[in-house]
């Protein structure tokens, strides 16, 4: 499947798409340094700065066919460590993504963006993406839900324009064994959405919304098992505060409890704390990593949507 990917920051997400086994042909970002990692990566690929110089015409052109535009629109909008002024914030660029998805008209669109949105936004994008003729599934997937030892909840939103209008038979048999990676993380609240088995949120999606009862992962063991845990449990802070009392197994294997709670963990350091000396680039650096997306969750949606899609031929 062919990529066409918008908002590309420096490519975390578009690499775990190429994981899944599809072929980014086509990236847009405006940001100069993660402009330097994608022509690295990917220096054959086409690409563009500006989303808002973007058309559709001169994508097709210069990209070919393209089965599928991913995207994590900016969230500062909607990001609860901003104003949330949402679609009066000058940086929402989802009209723009619109914009391009009904000029491009790929069969599948994946756009993700922070929890924050849901309340203020979600509405407005799944009409958008409906009144393009896209059957809609949004899905509140969490990092620790592929085994990461920390929350970092984010809305995807999955997009289909050959299941608008049918039934939802037709993509299930591409499912097998149901477990959901977000199962103990119940869903915002939308005038638009309601929860499916009390956990994951959805419109009315014509053909998908019976496709998350059927999507495969292997979840591992760890902060998302059982019953939802307390906010302050589930986020690490500067101090480790909350990690203290969990077992060393939601870690992972590479990082015990005991490490964590050393008490000359930061005696390697200079004396201005958690600040690495000789680290090029560093600011741009967890910008990038702070903006991007959790590979594995990529890999995982966009192997989904392959298996679908075979079904669906």
């Amino acid at each position: 499947m062919n990529v066409l990917s918008l908002f590309s920051g420096g490519g975390l997400g578009d690499y775990g798409l190429t994981l899944a086994g599809m072929e980014i042909v086509g990236q847009v970002e405006w940001d100069k340094y993660c402009q330097k990692i994608l022509k690295l990566r990917w220096p054959e690929v086409p690409k563009w700065g500006d989303v808002r110089n973007v058309r559709g015409e001169e994508v097709v052109s210069r990209c070919g066919t393209i089965d599928l535009i991913s995207g994590g629109f900016p969230c500062q909008p909607f990001s609860c460590a901003g104003k949330q002024k949402g679609k009066d914030d000058e940086r929402n660029m989802w009209p723009e993504m619109h914009r391009i998805i009904s000029e491009v008209k790929p069969a599948w669109v994946l756009a993700e963006n922070v929890r924050g949105i849901v309340k203020p936004y979600l509405d407005t994008v799944l009409s958008d993406l409906e009144g393009l003729g896209y059957a809609c599934l949004p899905l509140l997937i969490p990092a620790c839900a592929l085994g990461a030892p920390h929350k970092r909840e984010r809305l995807w939103i999955l997009g289909n324009a050959k299941l608008h209008g049918s039934s939802s038979s037709g993509i299930e048999g591409a499912m097998h064994e149901p477990q959901k990676p977000s199962e103990s993380i119940p869903c915002g609240e939308s005038s638009r959405t309601s929860c499916l088995s009390g956990d994951v949120a959805h419109a009315k999606c014509n053909g998908l919304q019976r496709i998350w009862e059927n999507w495969e992962v292997k979840r591992p063991s760890g902060l998302c098992g059982g019953t939802r845990r307390d906010e302050k449990e589930n986020l690490c802070n500067s101090t480790s505060e909350g990690l203290q009392n969990r077992p060393a197994e939601t870690l992972g294997e590479s990082r015990s409890i005991q490490e964590l709670e050393r008490p000359n963990w930061w005696t390697t350091e200079p004396d201005v704390g958690r600040v690495a000396h000789g680290v090029a680039n560093r600011v741009d650096r967890l910008k990038l990593l702070g903006n991007g997306q959790v590979v594995q969750i990529v890999e995982w949606l966009g192997s989904q949507i392959i298996k679908a899609d075979k079904e669906m031929r």
